[in-house]
C-alpha cells in the first residue's frame, strides 16, 4: 500500500488540514461519521479543533524551520476499491497508528471516498518535547511491516501490493538522463536570462557558417584546423562533429540539417571517386611510357 509522507511546517495551518481531512472540501457531509479516529482531541467542534494543535505545539521546542504537522495518507488502489468496507478502513486506521508509534501523540484519522485515508499528526507527542519524526530508514520498516500486515489480514487487496513484491531490475539510461539533464539546464538559464546565448548554440552558429563555405568534407576539415577553438571530431573513421573546450558536439545536436551532410558526403565521395579514376588513368599512363621505353 502506497503511504505519502507530508510535512506542514505553519502550525496556523492546522485549521484548514482540519477542515480538509474531517469534510473533503465540503464532498463528506457527516465529518464525524466512523471510520475516523479522533485521539487525545479535547474540542468536538470542527471550527475550533484545531487549537488542541496548536496549544500541544507550545511544547516543541522553538525552531527555525521545523515541522508543525504531519499529514499523512494511506492510498488504496482504486482497482481494489470494492473489497473496501468501513469496517476495514476503521481497522487500518486503529493499526496504523500502532504501527507508526501514535499511541501518545495528537491524531485525527478520516477516509476519503473508500480509497483514502487521511491523518492529520501532531509533530511532538502529548504535552511532551518529543518529536514524531522519522529517519529514512525508519520510513522504509514502516512501509514494509503495514503492507505485509495488510497482505495478510486482507488477502484481496492484491492492486495494493507494492513494497513487498519482487520488482524488475530497472537500467537507467544514463545517456538520456545526461541530455535531459543538460537542456533542463539550458531551459532554466533562458528562463532566467533570455538573451544569453549558450555554450552549444555559440558552436552552433559556427559551424553552420562554415558549412556555408564548404562544398565537401575535406574542406569542412581544412576549415576547421584552421580554426583555433574547433577541433575534429570522428568516430569509426567518420566526421561526426567537432570539439570544442575538450567538449563533443554531434552535428545532430548542433542542429546542421541531414541533407547538408549528405550533400557533404555526396561530394565528398565524388571527390574521391574522381581522385581514384584520375590515379588509374595516370598508372596506366606511366605503364604505357615504360612498354615505350623498353621497345615493346
Amino acid at each position: 500500500m502506497i503511504i505519502k509522507f507530508k510535512t506542514r511546517k505553519n502550525i496556523y495551518s492546522a485549521k484548514q488540514l482540519v477542515s480538509y481531512i474531517l469534510t473533503d472540501k465540503g464532498k463528506i457531509q457527516n465529518p464525524f461519521e466512523a471510520p475516523i479516529i479522533l485521539q487525545n482531541i479535547n474540542r468536538l467542534e470542527l471550527q475550533t479543533m484545531h487549537k488542541d494543535f496548536l496549544d500541544n505545539y507550545k511544547y516543541q521546542p522553538t525552531r527555525k524551520g521545523s515541522t508543525a504537522m504531519y499529514h499523512e495518507i494511506l492510498a488504496i488502489s482504486k482497482n481494489d476499491r470494492e473489497f473496501v468496507t468501513k469496517k476495514m478502513l476503521q481497522d487500518m486506521i486503529e493499526n496504523y497508528i500502532q504501527f507508526r508509534g501514535l499511541q501518545n501523540s495528537l491524531v485525527i484519522a478520516k477516509s476519503h471516498d473508500m480509497q483514502h485515508i487521511h491523518f492529520m499528526i501532531s509533530s511532538n507527542e502529548l504535552r511532551s518535547k518529543k518529536r514524531l519524526r522519522m529517519s529514512h530508514k525508519e520510513m522504509k520498516k514502516l512501509l514494509l511491516d503495514f503492507e505485509l500486515w495488510h497482505k495478510e489480514k486482507y488477502p484481496q487487496l492484491v492492486n495494493s501490493i507494492v513494497h513487498t513484491v519482487k520488482k524488475p531490475q530497472i537500467y537507467r539510461d544514463i545517456a538520456k538522463e545526461d541530455r535531459n539533464h543538460r537542456r533542463e539546464k539550458l531551459y532554466q538559464m533562458k528562463m532566467r536570462n533570455p538573451s544569453k546565448i549558450s555554450q552549444k548554440e555559440l558552436v552552433s552558429q559556427r559551424v553552420k557558417l562554415l558549412m556555408q563555405e564548404v562544398g565537401n568534407f575535406a574542406q569542412l576539415k581544412a576549415f576547421i584546423t584552421q580554426d583555433d577553438d574547433l577541433e575534429i571530431y570522428s568516430y569509426r573513421g567518420k566526421i561526426r562533429g567537432v570539439l570544442y573546450k575538450e567538449r563533443k558536439y554531434r552535428f545532430s545536436t548542433l542542429q546542421v540539417t541531414k541533407e547538408k551532410l549528405l550533400q557533404l558526403s555526396n561530394h565528398q565521395k565524388r571527390l574521391e571517386e574522381l581522385s581514384l579514376i584520375k590515379e588509374m588513368h595516370k598508372a596506366t599512363r606511366d605503364k604505357q611510357m615504360e612498354l615505350g621505353r623498353k621497345g615493346f
